[in-house]
């Protein structure tokens, strides 16, 4: 039997690669780089949104609050020019009411005072004259110290609109007074100042 011998004439040489894998790195690094790119992005946006909407949404408050102020400027404004229109109206009515009892005052009854039961009708037809001219004053009173306080007193018209209205007050009982002709003025100076008013309304709404 033939021996066999094996010749181990070199040791092999195990190497051991321990360099830098840079590629690797590198994709590592820039794989990194893309998220927090990705990431500060998202965040940018989302932050540029958010700036955008609350500014939207500011300017869409400013914008409804300008308008219910000018709807509740307009609205008092209306409630305004209806009121003065009111009172001037029942201004002119309590003055044809003074005018009316004087009238009846200046009139002759037909009754002689020299009967008892005569004189006592004209007693109390004299007491209820009074008592309506009374009434009627102060209802035209009232009207013009309403029309007085809703004025603007630095305006020429409403100056007139006063100055009218102070007239035919005082001179409603004087039958030489045309308390027609003046009520009449009266209502086209008020007719001026709603007109006016009106279309200052109409630029708020």
């Amino acid at each position: 039997m033939e021996t066999m011998m094996l010749g181990v004439y070199k040791i092999p040489e195990i190497t051991i690669n321990s360099g830098i894998d840079w590629l690797g790195i590198c994709g590592i690094v820039l794989t990194a780089l893309i998220v927090v790119l990705g990431t500060w992005t998202t965040i940018k946006n989302f932050k540029n949104t958010t700036l955008s909407q609350e500014a939207v949404a500011e300017a869409t408050s400013n914008r409804q609050f300008v308008h219910i102020k000018a709807e509740n400027v307009a609205k008092n404004r209306q409630e305004w020019i209806n009121g003065l229109r009111s009172e001037i109206s029942n201004f002119i009515s309590a003055c044809f009411d003074v005018r009316s009892v004087y009238l009846n005052q200046s009139r002759p009854t037909g009754l002689v005072p020299e009967l008892f039961e005569d004189f006592v009708t004209v007693e109390n037809l004299e007491r209820e004259l009074k008592s309506k001219l009374i009434a009627a004053q102060g209802e035209a009173r009232r009207c013009l110290s309403l029309i007085e306080l809703y004025i603007n007193p630095e305006e020429q018209a409403s100056i007139d609109l006063v100055k009218t209205a102070q007239e035919i007050f005082h001179r409603a009982g004087d039958t030489s007074f045309n308390l027609t002709w003046e009520c009449d003025d009266l209502v086209k100076i008020a007719q001026g100042i709603l007109k006016c008013e009106w279309e200052r309304v109409k630029q708020m709404v």
